[in-house]
This record gives C-alpha cells, structure tokens and sequence, in this order.
C-alpha cells in the first residue's frame, strides 16, 4: 500500500512540477570574449555572490571563474577589484501570482500565465575596499502552466534558461566593467 503511495505522490509531483512552459526575456545577448573583462592571474577580479535567486547559481560561479575571476568565500581583499553580486527575485502582478495558486491547487486543470516575474542584479563594484560604481540589470521569465501543455514541454529545451539570462547580463556588466577603466 505504501509503495502505491509513494508512486502515486511521486507521478502527481513530477506531473505538476512539468506542466509549465518557461522563457526568459529582456536580457543582454551573450557579448564576445574580446568585449569583456578577463581577469590575469596576478590581479585577479573577486567576487562574492551575497543573494542569488534561481536554480544555476553554481553555473554562474563555474562561469566567472572561466574568465579568471576568484569568488571569495570569506570577507573581501583589502587590494584590488571586488564585486558583490546581488540577484533579488521580481514578483509576479498579484492576480497572476493568484491564479498561479489557483492552478497549482488545481493540479493544472485551470490555466495561468505570468510575465512580469524574473530577477533584478545588482552588482556593486569595491576597488581596494571602497566602493567605485554599482550596475544594476533585470530579465523577466514568462511562465505558462496548464495540463493542456505538458505535451509541449519538450518546447523549454529551446527556449532560454535562467543561466543564459546571467550569462547575458554577465557579459554585459563585464564589458561595462571595461569601459570604467578600474
């Protein structure tokens, strides 16, 4: 009887948590490696991700340290470049955060759509630990759920991901970081 539980539990999960189809907008497209800031290895660029919302924070990390740059994982240097990244979550209208709800109690036999949630960035630049300039980037993530589409979820392997979103405003804010000249 358990075991029928447990499955039963399990295929309702996994039914409801793919039922939605999820995009992500309003982002920088990827820039070339010429256009951002490579850290070298004798001055390398730290950084500190502080709050980060999303499913591919370690990706992020993996990422800016292909370019050269350190995370720190204690308190910043006192010399040299250090940015604090900061990525708080943009909540979705109230009547769209409702019928969310409303959908998901109803295990997706009622349709919602959200367009306005996503994240805001934050990143805030400290050179020989004073603070220079700070940048500041959003993205939005359109998310429909509804029974109906579980058969086109396959169409969120072609769609952005949350991680091509950072890495848009990555390379944004690296080739932003290049033309301050720290």
């Amino acid at each position: 009887m358990q075991k029928i539980l447990r499955t039963a539990f399990l295929s309702i999960f996994l039914l409801i948590q793919n039922q939605c189809i999820m995009t992500y907008r309003d982002f920088p497209e990827p820039s070339p490696p010429s256009e951002t800031v490579v850290a070298d290895q004798k001055n390398p660029i730290h950084f500190k991700i502080t709050r980060f919302t999303g499913w591919s924070e370690s990706k992020v990390v993996l990422y800016l340290e292909g370019k050269g740059w350190k995370e720190v994982t204690g308190y910043p240097p006192e010399k040299g470049i250090y940015i604090e990244i900061q990525s708080v979550k943009k909540s979705p209208s109230t009547l769209a955060a409702f019928l969310i709800y409303i959908s998901y109690a109803t295990f997706g036999i009622l349709p919602s759509f959200s367009g306005k949630d996503g994240a805001q960035i934050s990143m805030i630049v400290y050179k020989d630990s004073k603070r220079v300039t700070g940048f500041e980037y959003e993205f939005t993530r359109k998310t429909f759920i509804w029974l109906a589409a579980l058969p086109f979820v396959w169409l969120n392997f072609m769609t952005n991901s949350d991680f091509d979103a950072y890495k848009g405003i990555l390379d944004k804010f690296s080739s932003d970081l290049k033309i301050t000249k720290l």
